[in-house]
């Protein structure tokens, strides 16, 4: 049996999970960033926990984050409660789980578990933000990484590799189903399937997520925005690359952010990512909502008239320019 997994954890009267989002960029109608999250859930679970019915798996929401808990000197580490999934042996029963993130909608019939035979698959940063620029702009030209443009960023995570006896990869066109060339080999976060095997090489073989998270001058003041360099993606991409798992690049269709198509001469080009992701600005969040209202996720019947939604139907006058909260504010409707 294989498991669609999402995790959640409310944090009304905490201090916001880290990177902060200003509650102005949720739209000036917003009260609450936990009444966006309701909403938020209430898309997200209908469309994966249908999903699952329909590839055959089985779906959980988990709000539980004891496994963390104990190591929440900062609050971004409930990101890594989803480990879970690799390091407690209670996860063994099932044959690939595929996690994905809260502020994703399943908005495909396809089926993930069959989109590769590796132990561990993804979808690569590299290969998302070229295809990306690629559609974008015109005669199909394209923009390199920011990775691969700037050789102090690059630095950075072969620094922060090195912390931790890791060799950061470069990636090849073709290399394990990539797209381009690269010189940095990293996962975007919000897509990971294991298989049994994975997951228990993973076990096995994994630096602590602690060491990873916690290491250098982090401070532990909770309310302190943190690296990306220190986050749970990066420290998957590095792992897994320095075990013995089985890696695969899948297609960037698999999952992408939707608003950098809206609006930019593409968006017919958001109807073709399976699994939508909703991810950084708070308008973005806004917007997964406003499409879950419209009817745009085949998935999503429920929301617009579900009794536990929260945050009315609003849209923005221009998605493009909105890049902050004060954009955030002049741009809604």
């Amino acid at each position: 049996m294989n498991l669609i997994y999402q995790f959640y954890h409310n944090l009304q009267d905490q201090e916001q999970a880290e990177p902060e989002i200003l509650l102005q960029e949720y739209g000036p109608d917003v009260k609450s960033i936990s009444d966006v999250y309701n909403d938020i859930v209430l898309v997200s679970k209908e469309s994966f926990s249908k999903y699952a019915d329909l590839v055959g798996a089985e779906y959980i929401l988990d709000t539980d984050h004891s496994y963390t808990r104990r190591w929440m000197q900062h609050n971004f580490a409930v990101n890594y409660e989803w480990l879970k999934i690799i390091f407690d042996p209670k996860y063994d029963v099932y044959d690939k789980i595929c996690v994905v993130d809260i502020d994703m909608v399943a908005n495909t019939t396809e089926n993930i578990f069959e989109a590769s035979d590796a132990d561990y698959y993804g979808v690569s940063e590299s290969d998302w933000y070229v295809s990306r620029n690629k559609k974008a702009m015109p005669d199909q030209q394209s923009l390199p990484p920011i990775w691969d443009q700037s050789i102090d960023v690059l630095t950075e995570y072969v620094e922060k590799y090195a912390k931790h006896g890791i060799q950061l990869r470069q990636l090849y066109k073709g290399q394990n189903g990539s797209l381009v060339d690269s010189g940095r080999l990293h996962f975007q976060g919000g897509l990971n399937v294991f298989t049994r095997n994975g997951r228990l090489k993973a076990r096995e073989q994994f630096i602590s997520w602690r060491e990873w998270m916690y290491e250098g001058n982090l401070s532990r003041k909770k309310s302190r925005r943190l690296s990306p360099l220190n986050y749970d993606e990066c420290y998957i991409s590095a792992n897994v690359v320095d075990s013995t798992i089985d890696w695969e690049i899948i297609d960037p269709s698999w999952m992408d952010i939707p608003t950098f198509y809206m609006d930019q001469y593409v968006p017919h080009q958001t109807k073709k990512i399976k699994f939508p992701h909703f991810c950084w600005g708070g308008y973005n969040k806004r917007i997964m909502l406003s499409m879950a209202d419209e009817g745009e996720f085949d998935l999503v019947t429920e929301y617009k008239d579900h009794p536990d939604r929260k945050i009315p139907y609003h849209w923005w006058k221009n998605r493009q320019t909105v890049r902050s909260a004060k954009d955030a504010r002049e741009s809604f409707e």
